[in-house]
């Protein structure tokens, strides 16, 4: 994969519209080659597949297939349908692996091998969880970052898993944990939690050379 590739995870979206996060992502999106998008796109605990692809987010529809995104689903993205994913993306598939200036990357969620609550617990009722989901918002929006790094447990089992399993030279990104974090001595990286316009954090790929970004408001 050449160019620039931006990857993004935890955006968490419902069919309440903020204007000014919709614009940051537009921009992010318009500003690289390809997107990967790794995980809880949107908040599939609050409301359901329809109701996402005919909320005013799908006015970033458009430019995610102009870049040809690759969608992987998250632990939030419950019951998901057949088809209407090629609403925004090229591909939906569990894992991606891609490489440039002779760096190769490995991209999943995460919830397949850092298993919480609700991926161990399929049936656990999905109302409740949307509760728990609505109030970390709330939390994370209170304290920020401070708050993330209570999950700096999850992803050391990523990066356990990722030696135990990966090429030592080869990168592993994931999502789903919140914590953004760029560890190059283990060749690891987690794209963290895009909640609004003052709390967001993506990685950009370039040359085979990978960057963390942060926002904060």
């Amino acid at each position: 994969m050449d160019g620039k590739v931006l990857v993004i995870s935890d955006t968490h979206l419902t069919t309440k519209f903020n204007p000014k996060k919709f614009e940051l992502l537009r921009g992010l999106i318009n500003s690289c080659d390809q997107v990967v998008i790794n995980g809880d796109f949107y908040e599939g605990f609050v409301i359901n597949f329809s109701q996402f692809v005919t909320s005013p987010w799908q006015q970033l529809f458009p430019i995610l297939k102009q870049k040809k995104a690759i969608y992987l689903p998250g632990n939030h993205e419950k019951n998901l349908p057949d088809h209407g994913y090629e609403q925004f993306c090229d591909q939906v598939m569990e894992k991606y692996e891609f490489e440039q200036n002779g760096v190769t990357f490995h991209v999943f969620h995460g919830h397949g091998v850092d298993r919480t609550f609700d991926v161990r617990n399929p049936n656990f009722p999905r109302f409740i969880s949307g509760v728990v989901s609505r109030s970390e918002k709330i939390v994370c929006a209170v304290f920020g970052r401070r708050y993330t790094k209570i999950y700096k447990y999850e992803n050391q089992i990523l990066k356990r898993w990722k030696l135990k399993n990966l090429p030592l030279n080869d990168w592993l990104i994931c999502g789903h944990t919140h914590l953004a974090e760029l560890d190059e001595t283990a060749r690891f990286a987690n794209s963290g939690l895009f909640l609004s316009e003052k709390l967001a954090s993506y990685l950009t790929i370039e040359n085979g050379k990978i960057d963390l970004h942060y926002i904060d408001g």
